[in-house]
């Protein structure tokens, strides 16, 4: 585990509370070959739980790919922060649900508990080895991975850490706290945009080919266009901006991908998601407010060199083929990077079809003078900080298991 940046960030959500630090993870295991990790989170820590109590859980759905089952899960790894004030020491389960419409349903294989000890703000990964003979999994369908607090302090405990993702999807993260009733991520956070995915990872063996079916691919070309001065070319900047202010006027971004290749011979698309690094810089610490940015299809060439707002002309659709929103800050917080994401999906599978790929446009929706972001660029030193599509796949694999699976539901 390394630390490459450390922030300090405080927000009251609701009756929750989410205390915010800044980290990059890098915790591994060793896997077999015929093992495979499961993971939703971008490794980027941000926020934790400190409401985080005896009973409670955290629960993580995933849908491992046609090509990794028959799967038999092994372990679960989480990613804790022990805040200053918390407990000593904490017992930890991971815990495997089937996935039902109102979350996590029926228990499936449960690790035993483990006691972690920490010194004050430590963060340790912890692995968590499920017991006995856990099932295997025959045929594709989701499951949910939960962390669940079986001991310790009444007061106070390490945290499982939250990524930056600005974009979990409905029925993706669900909370229990005590014997309760689930509570889906959005409605158990007062901002649900400002909480990313619990990084709890799921480790398994696999029967199958292992591939995964998702597949992500770097910016091959990006570039700003600055409306103020319509001859600036930017395509060697560090750094893409979107937004408005009273010097530049407005500036768009322009990003282009190279598609994919599929994981498997006969893939074809699903989605595909437009996932970029938003970072706040030390001259935009005041107080802003939300910003609501659309990405739309690029409609002519471009360079990445000589493409400049004069030359563009506004070559891109009028219409939106997706929104996000990059969230405000508070003029008291430290400052707080996100994951910002679109749904791309449309434009994805025009490309696959054979239509020109010249890109998307980032153009913000919001008033004059909202303020400029910074969105990192292809150009980035970090990769992890660095524009990339990531496109979900469909592999066309038949298990050719003729079973049905009957989970285990442990007393």
């Amino acid at each position: 585990m390394s630390i490459t940046r450390a922030r300090a960030w405080l927000r009251i959500v609701g009756t929750i509370g989410v205390i915010s630090l800044m980290m990059r993870i890098n915790g591994t295991v060793a896997l077999a070959d015929s093992q495979v990790t499961l993971g939703r989170d971008r490794g980027l820590a941000v926020s934790y739980w400190p409401e985080w109590q005896v009973g409670a859980e955290v629960a993580l759905r995933y849908q491992p790919s046609q090509a990794q089952f028959p799967f038999t899960p092994t372990a679960a790894q989480v990613d804790l922060h022990a805040y200053e004030g918390a407990g000593e020491s904490a017992t930890l389960m991971a815990v495997l649900y089937t996935a039902s419409p109102l979350g996590p349903g029926l228990e499936l294989a449960a690790s035993a508990p483990l006691t972690v000890s920490f010194a004050m703000e430590s963060d340790p990964t912890v692995t968590l080895f499920f017991d006995g003979d856990p099932p295997t999994l025959v045929r594709p369908q989701p499951l949910y991975l939960a962390v669940r607090y079986t001991a310790g302090s009444s007061l106070s405990v390490a945290s499982p850490w939250f990524d930056a993702m600005t974009c979990v999807s409905q029925g993706e993260c669900w909370y229990r706290e005590g014997t309760g009733s689930w509570a889906e991520h959005h409605a158990f956070w007062f901002e649900p945009n400002e909480v990313g995915f619990p990084m709890l990872r799921l480790f398994g063996e696999s029967l199958g080919l292992g591939t995964d079916n998702s597949s992500e691919v770097e910016a091959e070309a990006d570039t700003m266009l600055v409306e103020r001065i319509p001859d600036l070319e930017q395509g060697d900047q560090t750094y893409l901006q979107v937004g408005s202010d009273g010097i530049w006027g407005d500036i768009v971004s322009l990003v282009r991908f190279p598609f994919p290749n599929p994981p498997v011979s006969g893939a074809v698309p699903l989605g595909a998601e437009l996932i970029l690094y938003h970072y706040q810089v030390a001259s935009e610490t005041a107080h802003t407010q939300p910003i609501s940015v659309t990405a739309r299809m690029v409609s002519v060439q471009w360079e990445e060199a000589s493409a400049n707002w004069e030359s563009m002309a506004e070559g891109w659709d009028a219409m939106d083929l997706a929104q996000t929103t990059i969230p405000g800050y508070d003029a008291v917080s430290e400052p707080r990077d996100y994951f910002i994401c679109w749904d791309v999906t449309e434009a994805a599978l025009g490309w696959w079809a054979g239509e020109p790929m010249h890109g998307l446009a980032l153009v913000s929706r919001g008033e004059p003078n909202e303020g400029l972001r910074h969105l990192g660029s292809r150009e980035r030193q970090l990769a992890w900080e660095r524009p990339v599509m990531r496109v979900t796949w469909d592999l066309k694999i038949e298990d050719g298991i003729n079973m049905l699976f009957v989970p285990h539901v442990s007393g």
